[in-house]
């Protein structure tokens, strides 16, 4: 018992930078669209899975979200893993990116990743 703990707690301290690295590299994404017009995201992005009209602007919402399954444990019992990277952008009347927000399990590591998503006049 005391060694499987120990192996969770090595475990999850070996995942931490890797969260850490999700965060830090989401929010470089993200806040490198403040102050844009969302259809240079679109343009970019593609079209958003669902928009909502506010009465303050409008929430455009990408999600990214699928179901794989896999055997997870020793039993050889079939368990449903939900992968997701979410984002949404929040736009003043203008079309212009006032807020965003971000979640998910499958969200890039490394800022590599979302090259593609990075708004192109941005300097890295």
């Amino acid at each position: 018992m005391k060694k499987s703990l120990i192996i969770l707690v090595l475990l999850g301290l070996s995942i931490m930078p890797a969260l850490a690295n999700v965060q830090s590299n989401m929010e470089k994404l993200m806040n490198g669209w403040v102050g844009e017009d969302i259809n240079d995201v679109i343009t970019l992005w593609g079209k958003p899975s669902s928009v909502k009209e506010t009465s303050n602007g409008t929430l455009y919402y990408w999600t990214d979200n699928n179901k794989t399954f896999s055997t997870a444990n020793n039993k050889g019992q079939i368990v449903g893993i939900m992968k997701s990277c979410n984002r949404i952008f929040g736009t003043n009347k203008d079309n212009k990116i006032i807020d965003w927000q971000w979640d998910g399990n499958t969200c890039p590591g490394k800022y590599s990743a979302v090259k593609k998503l990075v708004n192109p006049k941005v300097k890295n």
